[in-house]
């Protein structure tokens, strides 16, 4: 097994790639489109729910939390439909000092998507730290110190009468390199002074 040396951001998922031969419209049309609220809090939920079950256990996972400021950066870079992870100078943030992100090309529904990310945990050796193939977007949906994250779905096109979607989900603070995601032991033993236990997760107050 190789020592893990990849961020989140660098990872390409390319599951599910169609080509876009039945474009969904101009860029300036995609980019007035917003996903509704409850797509909003279904990437968090999706987020959240993987994060209070990790394995091992987390003894300081924070609960994770909506920024409209990540969303629109991910939105900026999603509106492309491109396959390409977005510059880090483009998401730049007055909040965040390090902005990490992931991203998706498929038909995939949002919990489809999270899940596919979470799935790199099966190439993940916790004790060692060590990842046999592509662990940087598991690391990063897990990474305990990500409090806050915002994400976006464009339609792209579609193949054989399916839509398909970019998905990109930016995330406050970014995951960092050769470091375990989460401290293991009792879920919540280890939360922030103030932080309050709500099923498994560290809830800022």
């Amino acid at each position: 097994m190789k020592t893990l040396c990849s961020l989140a951001l660098l990872c390409v998922c390319f599951m599910g790639v169609w080509s876009r031969d039945e474009p969904a419209g101009p860029v300036e049309e995609r980019m007035i489109k917003r996903q509704s609220n409850s797509e909003d809090q279904e990437f968090l939920n999706a987020h959240n729910n993987k994060r209070r079950i990790v394995s091992p256990t987390a003894a300081n996972m924070k609960e994770m939390k909506w920024s409209e400021e990540l969303a629109t950066i991910a939105r900026n870079h999603a509106q492309k439909c491109d396959y390409t992870t977005s510059t880090e100078r483009s998401r730049q943030s007055s909040t965040f000092s390090y902005v990490g992100e992931n991203w998706y090309m498929g038909t995939g529904s949002i919990s489809e998507v999270v899940t596919a990310w979470d799935d790199g945990k099966n190439d993940y050796d916790f004790s060692s730290n060590t990842c046999s193939s592509i662990c940087g977007h598991y690391i990063q949906v897990v990474w305990s110190a990500s409090e806050y994250l915002g994400c976006a779905r464009v339609l792209c096109g579609r193949k054989f009468g399916t839509n398909y979607y970019k998905s990109v989900c930016n995330y406050g603070t970014g995951s960092l390199v050769n470091l375990r995601p989460y401290i293991s032991g009792t879920p919540c033993s280890q939360c922030p002074s103030g932080y309050t236990c709500n099923n498994n997760l560290c809830r800022k107050p």
